[in-house]
C-alpha cells in the first residue's frame, strides 16, 4: 500500500530534536560549526546552501560560509579544506556539488577530514550518507519498519563507503531511464530511489 509522507512536517520534527540537542551541547560549552563551501553560483546550489544556512540558525549552529568564485584553481580549493581541517573550531566541512569540469570532485572529497565529512561522502567518514542515513531513520523511527533478517541491495554510486558494509552493492549508473536490476526490483519487499527531474517515474508491475 503506497501513501504519501508529509516531508516539511518530517524536517521540522527532526530540526526541533536537534534544536535540543544543540542546546544541550551548548550548556556543557560546546558549539557545533558546519563550514560550508560553495564553487560559483550554480541556481540549485545556491538554493541548497541557503537552507543549509537557515536550517542551522534555527537549530543554533553556527555556520561559516565560503562563497568562491568558479574560477578557483583546485590547488586553491584544496589549501581552503586543509586549512578548515586544521581549524578546532570547525566541527564539520561540507562542500557543495557540482563542482566547476576543472576541479576533481572525488579529490576534494578524499581532501575532507573523514572526522569532519558530514556529507558522508568519503569512505571512511565519519558520518553515514545523509540521504540514505534519513530514509533508513524515518523508516524505523517513524513507520516502524523492520531490517532484521531482510536481503539489503544496493545500486548506485559510494559503494566503497564503509557504511555500506554487509550490504550487497552494485555500481549502476542507471541515468534518467527506467531499468529492471536482475530482477530485484520486482521482488523486493521495499523499493527506494531518488529521481531528479520534473514530473513522476512511471512504474508498473512489469518494471
Amino acid at each position: 500500500m503506497a501513501y504519501l509522507i508529509d516531508g516539511k512536517a518530517i524536517s521540522k520534527q527532526i530540526k526541533d530534536e536537534l534544536k535540543e540537542e544543540v542546546a544541550l551541547l551548548n550548556a556543557k560549552g560546546i558549539f557545533p560549526c558546519l563550514a560550508v563551501i560553495q564553487v560559483g553560483q550554480d541556481p540549485a546550489s545556491c538554493v541548497y546552501v541557503n537552507n543549509k544556512k537557515k536550517a542551522c540558525e534555527y537549530i543554533g549552529i553556527k555556520s561559516l560560509s565560503y562563497e568562491v568564485e568558479e574560477s578557483i584553481t583546485e590547488e586553491a580549493l584544496l589549501q581552503l579544506i586543509y586549512e578548515l581541517n586544521d581549524n578546532q573550531e570547525v566541527n564539520g566541512i561540507l562542500v557543495q556539488l557540482p563542482l566547476p569540469k576543472h576541479i576533481d570532485e572525488n579529490k576534494v572529497i578524499q581532501a575532507i577530514h573523514p572526522s569532519k565529512d558530514v556529507d558522508g561522502f568519503h569512505p571512511m567518514s565519519c558520518f553515514p550518507p545523509c540521504t540514505p542515513a534519513g530514509i533508513i531513520n524515518y523508516l524505523i523511527d517513524g513507520c516502524n519498519y523492520n531490517f532484521e533478517g531482510k536481503t539489503n541491495k544496493y545500486y548506485g554510486g559510494m559503494t566503497d563507503n564503509r557504511w555500506f558494509t554487509g550490504i550487497e552493492r552494485t555500481a549502476a549508473n542507471i541515468g534518467r531511464t527506467i531499468v529492471t536490476l536482475n530482477g530485484n526490483i520486482t521482488i523486493g519487499e521495499l523499493v527506494i530511489t531518488a529521481y531528479v527531474g520534473k514530473g513522476s517515474v512511471p512504474l508498473s508491475s512489469s518494471d
